[in-house]
């Protein structure tokens, strides 16, 4: 990996961090000091810069998993492997010992279908009624998925994506996500 890639990890990591360290002060009895501690009092910054940082990411390891075998498939065999388990794990620990409301309600099938597809960022009435922080994680997945099939569509008209590119796809996926 080179440095650069290293060092765009680390404001990845920063921004994850962000959220984490935003929820430790909403749920905590901690009273920070609003001015010394800004950044972390608006954790959706953090979302964002992550989400973007993400999307850039993976874009580029979909483009050279392409360029190497032509194939996408161990792509999203990673993706899928790292984002699915964590989810259902949390989900599943969620309904079992925070609140079963969710599979309780006569919805529940559609709400069991949606969080299992990780749709549920899709529709108002699931987007947060399991373990309602996972809600990135549904987005995570369908910028993916409109990256993937944006740098498809844009390779086969013979052209190789460009940072324009990555950054309109995710542009785009932070006004979805407001």
């Amino acid at each position: 990996m080179s440095s650069r890639l290293a060092s765009i990890d680390a404001l990845r990591a920063f921004g994850a961090l962000s959220v984490l360290w935003m929820h430790c002060i909403w749920l905590g009895p901690w009273d920070l000091p609003r001015a010394s501690f800004v950044w972390f009092h608006h954790g959706w910054l953090g979302v964002d810069l992550f989400l973007v940082i993400s999307g850039f990411a993976t874009t580029l390891a979909l483009q050279a998993q392409l360029q190497k075998d032509g194939s996408s498939g161990s792509y999203w065999l990673h993706r899928l492997v790292r984002i699915v388990p964590l989810y259902l794990i949390t989900s599943i620990f969620f309904l079992m010992a925070v609140d079963a409301s969710a599979i309780l309600g006569a919805d529940w099938l559609f709400q069991i279908a949606t969080h299992t597809t990780l749709t549920h960022g899709l529709f108002p009435s699931t987007a947060g009624s399991i373990n309602g922080v996972t809600w990135t994680l549904s987005l995570e997945l369908q910028l993916y998925v409109a990256g993937f099939f944006l740098l498809i569509w844009h390779q086969k008209r013979g052209r190789r994506i460009g940072l324009r590119w990555v950054l309109i796809v995710f542009a785009i996926g932070l006004v979805y996500r407001s």
